[in-house]
């Protein structure tokens, strides 16, 4: 459990824009914490391409932001239970947040900078509301491979395109 305060947030980083965290099988709660300027790892045995990768857990993200992403993915969440509640992600090289099956609630997303998809969702179960992105490169919400949800509330600005329903995806969207 990483529980910081919103006057002392935990800051996991790195000065070189290397280095990663790879979690698995395992509970996970970040609250008030702060990834700055991570990278992918770079293990011949593991194929992961995000900052922050979450294999396999029950995960909650609170009031917590991802900076400065050097890797494809800001975070990955692979075939996780995951809750996540006013996420700030920015300055991401790739996708912001990237979510590999599992399922996924969320309340307030916020992406800004990003260079491919601010949400990027395969196969996975998502409820949500209030997603926002501001200058998203490729889809702010890329929904497929047989994903199914319900959002609420999205706001796109300066968007190649807002959002993509694919794969054979069922995606319910409300304002």
């Amino acid at each position: 459990f990483f529980n910081g305060t919103s006057n002392e947030p935990i800051t996991i980083y790195s000065n070189e824009g290397f280095g990663s965290l790879i979690l698995s099988n395992n509970d996970f709660k970040f609250k008030n914490v702060i990834f700055k300027n991570l990278s992918y790892p770079k293990n011949k045995d593991m194929i992961l391409y995000a900052g922050v990768n979450i294999i396999n857990s029950n995960v909650d993200i609170i009031d917590s932001q991802i900076i400065s992403s050097k890797s494809e993915d800001g975070i990955n969440l692979i075939s996780s239970t995951s809750n996540i509640q006013n996420l700030k992600v920015q300055d991401i090289q790739s996708d912001a947040i990237d979510i590999d099956f599992g399922t996924l609630n969320f309340s307030n997303i916020f992406c800004k900078d990003i260079s491919n998809d601010c949400l990027d969702i395969s196969g996975a179960k998502v409820a949500g509301k209030n997603i926002e992105g501001v200058n998203i490169n490729d889809k702010g919400l890329s929904f497929g491979e047989n994903a199914t949800g319900e959002i609420s509330n999205l706001n796109f600005r300066n968007s190649k395109l807002g959002i993509a329903v694919k794969d054979g995806s069922n995606l319910k969207l409300s304002s």
